[in-house]
């Protein structure tokens, strides 16, 4: 007889409003090059240092390290930037707590509801359970949804292919608590008929689709004010270790296996 186990999700929010995120412009690279300059792109107005503990220029070097450990402006995107300036905005508004001394790499989340509102900036509206086989994923009773998953870009060495999710269909991508496992959870993951255009061998009942490169995925987080934005994350961009993509064609389900990824509160790293 089959396991069955519980799984955490949350509900989102009615007919949200699909949006990419900003990229900072190449202009303000001009100020990035100045270090005393960094507070004026918050806000747009520089407070005396004598009125408040910190300054913007220790919290644009706070989220810089909590988000780039080890890496300079200079290594840095343009997209990577701006991911820096909203964390570090989010330090100073408070919505985000600041960086604990240690190694920033372990996490510990005691449980599912604990990574999403570490993940989100707010606790959970609500638990919705699904009727799932256990060895889907892993055994785990619970997990934390981070969002509404909207593109998976799947491929090898001279390929590529993504997939795409309209929001009615779109499964859920969850982590597990301690956030070094993604799944993937419910909607339509039939992928029987894209099979025949990819360079795969496809005839077993388990097929290798090849390796995880982008992950596209629809929420609200805290220092975005929780507005609606899809978020990308391009997988193994530090270590260049990318999770493979396993698709069990009798069950329906997509599986991401392996990888050197963490979920954090600012998002997917590595």
């Amino acid at each position: 007889m089959k396991r069955k186990s519980k799984i955490r999700r949350v509900k989102t929010r009615k007919k949200p409003v699909k949006r990419k995120r900003n990229i900072l412009p190449l202009a303000a690279l001009d100020a990035l090059a100045d270090v005393t300059s960094l507070g004026s792109l918050f806000n747009g107005k520089r407070k005396k240092k004598k009125k408040r503990n910190v300054d913007d220029n220790d919290l644009f070097r706070r989220a810089l390290h909590k988000l780039f450990p080890g890496k300079t402006v200079a290594h840095l995107s343009t997209s990577q930037l701006s991911q820096v300036l909203r964390y570090a905005q989010a330090l100073k508004d408070g919505k985000v707590n600041p960086p604990k001394r240690g190694n920033p790499s372990k996490r510990n989340y005691a449980d599912a509801t604990e990574l999403y509102t570490e993940f989100h900036g707010r606790a959970p509206k609500g638990v919705k359970e699904f009727q799932v086989h256990a060895d889907d994923y892993d055994g785990h009773p619970e997990l934390g949804q981070l969002g509404r998953l909207v593109s998976l870009t799947i491929g090898d060495k001279d390929w590529r292919k993504k997939i795409e999710w309209g929001a009615r269909e779109a499964p859920a991508l969850a982590s597990e608590p301690g956030g070094k496992q993604l799944y993937i959870i419910g909607g339509s993951q039939n992928l029987d008929g894209a099979l025949a255009s990819l360079p795969i061998k496809a005839s077993a009942a388990t097929v290798k689709l090849g390796f995880a490169y982008k992950i596209e995925y629809f929420t609200q987080k805290g220092f975005d004010n929780f507005q609606p934005v899809t978020y990308y994350h391009d997988l193994g961009e530090e270590t260049g270790e990318r999770p493979r993509v396993v698709y069990d064609k009798r069950r329906k389900r997509i599986h991401l296996v392996g990888g050197a990824y963490t979920v954090k509160p600012e998002g997917i790293v590595n």
